[in-house]
Order: C-alpha cells, then structure tokens, then sequence
C-alpha cells in the first residue's frame, strides 16, 4: 500500500488584518512491519484583504462622483493605500508600520482562540455569490436568469433553452448534495454515496478537494456544475475540454490535472462520447513516446490515472427531486472558490487560487462600476474558462440578477452579425469582448441588410427583405483582454 498523506490548513487573522496560513503535511507509510508518520509544517504570511471605503464628492467642477479608497496592510505592518478620483486619477501611498522583529513560533503555541478572529460574512460588506443566487430565487423566482441561443443559417439567433432562478438555485443545490451529500451519523461510510464513485481504498470526496469542470463552450450544466462546487465548498476548475488530436491541448489538460490535484472532472455526455471514441489516453502516451524519442531527459507527466470522470447531465437538473437533504454548510469567505488557470498561449498554464471572499469583492466592485442590476441583459459568445468570460458575462449575470444570452464562440466566428442580431432582440445592456471581435463585427455588418428598429423581417424600397436592428439599449461595451486599437473601436 502506497503512503497516505493527510493536509490540514489554519488560517489565522492577525489584529492587523494580516493573515497567517499553517499547512500541516502528514505522510504515514505502512510496510509489512511498522507504520512511519512524518509531519512537515509550513508557514505562509499574506497581506490583509482590501478595505474598501467609498464616498461621495464633488470636483472643482462642480461634477460630483465617488471617491474610492483601498487599503491592504502587508506583512510587517506596511500599508499600502490606493486612491481612485472620479475623474480617473489614482494615487498610491505606501505608510511604512513599525519595524517587528519576525521570530518563529512554533505552531503548537498559536492559541486556538485566535481562529475565531477569521471574517465571516457578516462582517463583509458584500454578499457570497450563493447568498445572491438563493435571494434572487426567492424574490424573482419566475425571471429568466440564463438562456442559450443557437443559430441557424443568416437567421437571428433563438433560444433553444434557459432556467429562471428558482430552477438554476434548484439545480444547484440538488448537485451540491450529490457531489458532496450531508453527513448522515449512522452512515459507517460517509459520501460513498455521492455521484462520485470514489474506490474503497481512496479517501472520499471531501471539502476543498479540486474538481475539474470539463465542459465545452456555451454548456448550461457549466455554470450549474460551478455554483454546485461552490455551495458544498468544492474547489472548481473551470478547464477547456482538450480536443484529442492537438497534442498540446492535451499536454495543458495533464499539466492542469496534475498541477491542481484534481480527484474528479465532471463533464457533460457530449464530451464524454468524444473523449470515449478518440482514445485520448493512448494519445497522450504517444506523445510522451516521441517526446522521450528526442531527449531522453525529458520529465514526463503521467496520465491521470486516479482523476474520475462523471457525467452530470445524466442527473434531473432540470427537475431536480425536492426531498434530498440540502448541504447544511456554507464555505467561508477565506476558503478557496475555485482556481483560475491562465491560458496556456505564452508558457504552462498557470493556476491562481481565489477564494470566496476574493470572489463576492470582485462581483460587487464590478456590478456597481457598471450599473448592473435586475435590469441588465447581458449577450455574450465568450468561453467561461477565463476572467472575462466567466466572472464578467456569466457569475456576474447571476450576482446582479440580471439575464444572461449565451451563444458558442464559433457561432460568433462563422457569422459575428448573430452577436448584434442577438443583443437587438433581446435587448442587451452590458457587452464584453476582446478587441479583435469589434474589428470584426464591423467588418462583417452590411448595412444595407436592416432597417434602425424593432420587429420583425419586412420589405425595403428595393423590394429586398431587410431586418430590425436596434442598439439603443446598450448601456456598457467592454473591451478588454488583448490590446485595445483605436481603429477596431471606431469602426464598430
């Protein structure tokens, strides 16, 4: 038997704000005449979280608009105070803290007491991503809250499917109990029952374990699958499924795999048939056979052979049965959300750990720039494996309560005009794309194809048909994650 290893973490909240996290490691091995257990303690120092004040002010102007002020405390007590005007200025002091003569304490001697000190969600001034899914439920339960379009030929693009909030909070409770079901006493083998079939001799699915979410572009069970890692107090990783016969996308897929510590993936039965059929394993022992051909130094990462794969749109998300125990816990603010890789396009991808309360910071301060609210519709064709995609078009949605329009990236590729149809038809306020999509779009459009307005298909002078486009709903464009050129937003 292989040696166990056993991780604990503290997380302590120093009176300055500054946080102390002890990662205790126990490895026990086991031989036919004894068992060994080591320990190792790690000690990690990171800066307080943001203090966020804002207040209202007004210019020499006469304009008036508010004023934000950050303040993050680093380790030894220096502060760092950020400044934002409304007039776009931003100022940056550090204030050196007392000089602190850093000793080690042994981790046996940090009282306990001083864990009860960690924030909990009361005392942010803003709220958890699940508190808001499980309020909009609850307030609006019948309001549309995500909807998938597909496209057909030059027609405007149609909904082929949504959940209103009391569907989407359904379905992401009833996930969360299958991932991780509450503990039952009399139960002798805790969450062996769970949608994960985990094997006897491995430990079972538990809180802050890493689970990937392997679902192609555009997937409603994505965001289900998400917000259910969240509520149970799961770790996502939002990863692109690898197509099986690009070599270096399956490459990045292991390297994240193995980076992470992923137990399981979930994905969707579309994938799963792909995956099935292409024999992506084989195929990556391929690789690693011609890369071992060329340097026989080569450090090859192994298949993951322990990473379990579950198909969730087996399961009755869209009429999830009500008497299922609920998960009766809530992660906390300091627990990490999900891990965020990059994309892999320059080096390795690189994962970046957020937690919840970096989460609910990021969808507050975004939602309130914006002016997002129940009112917003958001349409957008972005992949939910990276910042924009993900927390602008998609959590954010959710978060403010608005309704999210969701098409495939390569249906905006084939015709981007369905982009702007869509937002014409449903009346979309909030837009976010990379620069080259602006470009794009105006390279594309033909004005002599629509008429300014709403309504249906109707007939032009000419006698050729012609269709409504109106874009006087708009409220925010966003252009951001590339370089941003003057000429692509002038055009568009």
């Amino acid at each position: 038997m292989g040696p166990k290893t056993k991780t604990s973490k503290r997380t302590i909240t120093n009176p300055d704000g500054t946080r102390t996290i002890i990662t205790t490691t126990e490895v026990t091995t086991t031989n036919a005449f004894k068992q060994e257990t080591s320990k190792k303690i790690d000690t990690q120092h990171l800066p307080s979280l943001p203090r966020v004040r804002r207040e209202r002010v007004t210019m020499e102007d006469g304009t008036a608009g508010w004023r934000k002020t950050s303040t993050v405390v680093h380790p030894g007590g220096q502060r760092e105070i950020t400044t934002e005007h409304p007039n776009g200025e931003k100022e940056v002091k550090i204030e050196e803290g007392p000089k602190i003569k850093e000793e080690a304490v042994p981790v046996e001697s940090i009282p306990k007491e001083l864990e009860k000190k960690l924030p909990s969600w009361p005392s942010y001034p803003w709220d958890s991503t699940m508190k808001k899914l499980k309020k909009h439920a609850e307030v609006m339960p019948h309001k549309v809250a995500i909807a998938f379009l597909q496209t057909s030929g030059n027609n405007t693009p149609t909904i082929s499917s949504s959940m209103t909030y009391q569907q989407l909070n359904l379905a992401v409770e009833y996930l969360a109990s299958r991932l991780l079901p509450p503990e039952d006493e009399d139960d002798p083998n805790p969450t062996r029952g769970g949608l994960v079939p985990i094997p006897k001799d491995q430990l079972p699915i538990a809180k802050g374990d890493r689970i990937l979410l392997v679902y192609p572009p555009c997937s409603p069970h994505f965001i289900i699958a998400f917000l259910a890692c969240l509520r149970c107090g799961l770790v996502a990783v939002p990863v692109y499924p690898p197509h099986p016969d690009r070599k270096d996308s399956v490459a990045a897929f292991v390297g994240i795999a193995r980076s992470c510590g992923a137990r399981a993936a979930l994905t969707n039965g579309e994938y799963a048939q792909v995956k099935r059929l292409s024999k992506m394993k084989s195929n990556f022992a391929g690789i690693i056979k011609k890369k071992k051909a060329i340097n026989d130094e080569y450090d090859a990462p192994s298949w993951p052979e322990e990473l379990i794969w579950v198909v969730t749109d087996r399961e009755p998300l869209q009429n999830p049965p009500t008497n299922l125990p609920q998960v009766d816990s809530t992660a906390e603010p300091h627990e990490t959300a999900f891990v965020q890789y990059t994309s892999g396009s320059t080096s390795a991808p690189k994962g970046v750990m957020l937690t919840h309360a970096n989460l609910a910071h990021n969808l507050y301060i975004l939602t309130d720039e914006l002016d997002a609210s129940s009112e917003t519709n958001v349409v957008s064709w972005l992949p939910q494996y990276h910042d924009m995609g993900l927390i602008g078009s998609l959590i954010g949605v959710i978060y403010c309560g608005g309704t999210g329009y969701y098409m495939t990236p390569i249906a905006f590729l084939q015709r981007p005009i369905g982009w702007l149809e869509a937002v014409s038809e449903y009346r979309g306020t909030h837009l976010q794309a990379p620069n080259f999509a602006f470009g794009l779009t105006a390279r594309k459009f033909s004005p002599d194809e629509y008429y300014k307005g709403v309504g249906g298909t109707t007939v032009n002078e000419d006698g050729k048909k012609v269709k409504p486009l109106d874009l006087s709903c708009l409220k925010h464009v966003l252009n951001g994650a590339e370089p941003v050129t003057e000429k692509s937003m002038q055009s568009f």
